[in-house]
């Protein structure tokens, strides 16, 4: 496959802008113009979106996979014309809006966003994780092989009720889905065909599921939770939190990364980027908000706070400005 350049994610080539009879919904408010979503291949480091062209499974319109390592631009009110969407969240904490209200997703857990359904990230960044997402067009005679009375039921199954989060197994789901996504690369009639099986039982046990949230947060998490916030502003020490959490470091680290979905240094530093906005926006200066919250430099402060809010602490008061003007 031909290499395109690096681009930021946030660059989704091929958007067209839709069309004026789009319509507003009696849920969130969106504006009356919203983007027609058209993807466009890519094949980065640390995204891969692969297009009708490369997949050549009927009904399979886009399969793609990513890992933020930092945060990235909000994602633009769009929809995706007779195509639903289901986005995989593996690691991390992703925030998305529907026409149907706002979630907030962790690992274990799917948006399912029907045909033709705005949503975004309403203007907040696009988290540090790991995803995997797909598009299915509903259009299709025999999508993924399927035959029409099959696909129809499943369709049905998947999107009736509009916009749905489901609980998933991540590492069960993970095996099906990056099996499905090399056999996929493999460019092959018989990966095709492999592809197009594991993800029919995927999406199968998925329209069987009950709509759910994951399990909530144990006990010792959650004292986890009330140490960091409260002790916010100073240099948070793992170890410390751990034995605060009745847990060895090990046992501490893993747990925390199980049901949060990502490593406690990075959600610290995560809380602490908002606290940072709080003073910021408080009339506190970049450096004494710095020191305020135990970074060791004003330099390194700011790198941290572009990678949560994909942009510097200058910026996010400009912009803040600008919105309140």
């Amino acid at each position: 496959m031909e290499k395109k350049k690096d681009l930021p994610y946030y660059i989704i080539p091929g958007h067209i802008p839709s069309y004026p009879e789009k319509e507003k919904s009696d849920g969130p408010a969106f504006p009356e113009t919203v983007i027609d979503c058209v993807d466009e291949y890519e094949f980065t480091r640390h995204r891969i979106l692969l297009t009708e062209k490369q997949i050549q499974i009927p009904g399979l319109r886009t399969f793609g996979f990513q890992t933020n390592i930092h945060a990235f631009p909000d994602i633009p009110k769009h929809f995706h014309r007779e195509a639903a969407e289901f986005v995989f969240i593996l690691e991390g904490s992703f925030h998305f809006e529907t026409e149907k209200g706002s979630y907030s997703l962790r690992p274990g857990e799917i948006l399912i966003t029907s045909p033709g359904e705005i949503h975004s990230t309403n203007k907040l960044p696009f988290s540090i994780g790991k995803i995997y997402w797909l598009q299915l067009e509903t259009c299709c005679e025999n999508p993924l092989y399927l035959t029409s009375e099959s696909a129809k039921i499943l369709f049905s199954m998947l999107t009736e009720n509009g916009t749905r989060i489901v609980s998933f197994d991540s590492e069960k789901s993970f095996l099906f889905l990056n099996r499905a996504f090399q056999a996929i690369l493999q460019d092959t009639p018989s990966g095709r065909c492999m592809a197009a099986s594991l993800l029919s039982a995927l999406l199968y046990q998925i329209a069987d599921s009950d709509e759910k949230r994951t399990a909530p947060i144990t006990a010792d998490m959650e004292a986890a939770l009330s140490y960091i916030h409260f002790h916010i502003r100073e240099e948070l020490e793992l170890e410390k939190i751990a034995s605060f959490s009745g847990l060895s470091l090990s046992q501490f680290k893993q747990k925390f990364k199980k049901q949060l979905g990502i490593s406690p240094r990075l959600y610290i530093n995560q809380q602490k980027i908002e606290e940072a906005k709080r003073l910021l926006l408080s009339g506190s200066s970049i450096t004494d908000t710095a020191m305020e919250l135990s970074f060791n430099t004003s330099s390194y402060f700011t790198s941290v706070f572009r990678q949560f809010t994909a942009c510097t602490p200058s910026e996010f008061l400009h912009r803040e400005a600008e919105i309140h003007d």
